[in-house]
């Protein structure tokens, strides 16, 4: 069987995730509110949620159950570069770092100086120690 595809945006967002989904039985995380995917196809930044799929459609592949906080990843590293993940370049974006509390790097990417910033952290006390 062969398959012709457009390699337009769309086309990649609509027709190619359904057939890697029908054909390799591909179980991609859902879009929703509140979540990294959300936030990145929100603001425009539809190149990096596609390496991101990428990788984990990779991972998927050859059975890596690995996960990663990609808004740590998104971040940079301890000195704002930007991290490789599966020999991928992964570009930091400013509002990550905003979002980890960490020093606004210079390479940080932001493609609208209006964007929504993503959710916070949200503090929980699960590891917090007891000091009684």
């Amino acid at each position: 069987m062969v398959i012709e595809l457009d390699c337009t945006f769309g086309v990649w967002k609509n027709e190619l995730l359904l057939i890697e989904k029908i054909f390799f039985n591909i179980n991609l995380m859902k879009t929703m509110h509140n979540t990294l995917r959300g936030w990145l196809l929100e603001n425009n930044y539809d190149d990096i949620l596609k390496t991101i799929d990428d990788i984990l459609i990779e991972w998927q592949h050859i059975g890596n159950k690995q996960r990663r906080n990609w808004w740590d990843v998104l971040a940079g590293d301890k000195d704002g570069k930007s991290r490789i993940i599966s020999g991928r370049e992964i570009p930091v974006l400013k509002a990550a770092q905003i979002r980890k509390g960490v020093k606004v790097t210079e390479n940080a990417i932001c493609r609208d100086e209006n964007e929504n910033l993503p959710i916070p952290i949200n503090a929980n006390n699960k590891w917090q120690k007891n000091r009684n």
